[in-house]
């Protein structure tokens, strides 16, 4: 055989091996909606909380996040790989928002359900319902014109026991005078209180300071104004 005739045959082995070599199979499109449901469910069921963690954090604050594909645009649409990973998407989407509003908590997949339903748009379409729980069951943060509002709470313990005592003596009092009178000066012995306690951390600037006049004291009067 020739030099020419061996590289020619050569050549045609390589471009032979090259397109055999090249050749890849296409993922295969999912045509069962069963198919998807199967595999929303196998995701979902790994991420999902047991059922001792659930009735643990059961009084636990929750949300519900919802999402819909329409079968139509999905059958012969998907592969398997692709389905899957659309799925773990979703979840982080939708861990995403809620912490958009509620970035306090630590919110876990309590619970979730998957089904084909018909909308009012006459459409079928795979349905997503999925509860989540705050881990840490903090307050809902609320909102003013966007802006978080701060909760204010008082302390209505110990010191100001007498104090809210009285107040529930003279609940049926219909002397409104009193009353403004009252929670004024209630004002003022929360804000001595204030005043009193930021003074014992800070640093004593001299031995003239002003005393400040003991809460109890004030609050024993208070009690004893509305007694009386």
């Amino acid at each position: 055989m020739s030099l020419i005739d061996q590289a020619a045959t050569k050549q045609s082995r390589n471009t032979m091996f090259s397109e055999t070599a090249g050749k890849r199979s296409a993922p295969k499109m999912i045509i069962q909606s069963t198919e998807l449901l199967s595999i929303m469910r196998s995701v979902f069921d790994d991420e999902v909380l047991d059922k001792k963690t659930k009735k643990e954090w059961s009084d636990n604050r929750r949300k519900l996040k919802s999402q819909r594909w329409t079968l139509a645009g999905t059958l012969n649409a998907v592969h398997q790989e692709l389905w899957t990973s659309m799925m773990h998407a979703t979840l982080a989407a939708m861990v995403k928002n809620i912490n958009n509003s509620q970035p306090n908590g630590d919110w876990k997949l309590y619970d979730y359900e998957v089904d084909i339903r018909t909308g009012n748009d006459d459409v079928q379409a795979i349905v997503l319902a999925a509860e989540w729980v705050d881990a840490r069951n903090e307050r809902d943060l609320r909102y003013a014109n966007g802006v978080p509002a701060v909760d204010v709470h008082v302390d209505v313990s110990n010191n100001n026991k007498e104090l809210i005592e009285a107040l529930t003596n003279k609940q049926n009092s219909s002397n409104d005078s009193n009353l403004i009178d009252t929670l004024e000066r209630f004002i003022t012995v929360m804000t001595g209180n204030a005043i009193s306690e930021a003074g014992e951390e800070a640093p004593k600037k001299s031995k003239a300071a002003t005393k400040v006049k003991p809460v109890e004291n004030d609050i024993e009067e208070l009690s004893e104004g509305f007694n009386g």
